[in-house]
């Protein structure tokens, strides 16, 4: 457990909010720089709220400091749902990319009322086979779509058709996750779970070091 919880997530929180406004603000409003995006510190947002919701659901044994009211479920829900099919009247004119974190903080408020509320019915289908797997392939999709999805691009493929190139980025996806997962990713949490066994019998198996001055001529 983390000492202090919540004043280390405060911390994680204020340093990813000013990081945000300053990339937003100086680095895109006044410098102008038009590759900002792939400065690791000044879009790392995501990664941020995966940490502080990992810190608080972990920590947070009594549920006194993370909840979720349902106004706010429903507003992280109708964010998401109105970017899905009205993202195209804007998506140009976000000059600042607030888009991303908006919707960052949507996807976080609804993970959160999936994970405090696992027995409700909207979390229901989540709690299905192909969506446990489809959790476990998570890591491996995240490594391998972005390659996968810029080899199968439009700008590459002009002459394929949109749909047959969705189709194959997803399909070709799942693979290379399914492949990774099962031949890198498993045998790698395999080997490290047995080497912490093996340490873990050694230091049982070791004397103390009062017990070795004890036993020592």
């Amino acid at each position: 457990a983390f000492r202090n919880t919540r004043r280390f997530a405060a911390w994680v929180a204020g340093v990813t909010l000013v990081a945000g406004l300053l990339t937003r603000v100086v680095v895109v409003g006044i410098i102008d720089y038009p590759h900002w995006v792939s400065i690791p510190f000044f879009d790392f947002d995501g990664l941020a709220l995966g940490c502080l919701l990992a810190m608080m659901l972990h920590t947070d044994d009594r549920g006194r400091w993370l909840r979720v009211p349902n106004w706010l479920f429903a507003l992280a829900i109708a964010v998401v749902v109105s970017d899905l099919f009205a993202a195209r009247a804007y998506i140009d004119h976000d000059r600042f990319g607030f888009r991303s974190p908006i919707l960052r903080v949507a996807y976080a408020v609804i993970l959160a009322a999936f994970l405090l509320r696992p027995t409700s019915q909207m979390a229901a289908p989540f709690r299905t086979s192909p969506m446990r797997m489809l959790g476990r392939l998570s890591y491996s999709l995240y490594l391998w779509h972005v390659p996968i999805f810029t080899i199968f691009s439009k700008e590459r493929h002009p002459d394929t058709s949109r749909a047959l190139l969705v189709v194959t980025k997803v399909a070709v996806s799942l693979v290379a996750a399914v492949l990774s997962y099962y031949f890198v990713e498993r045998p790698a949490i395999e080997y490290g779970r047995r080497l912490r066994e093996r340490r873990r019998a050694a230091r049982t198996l070791r004397p103390s070091p009062s017990v070795a001055r004890e036993s020592a001529p």
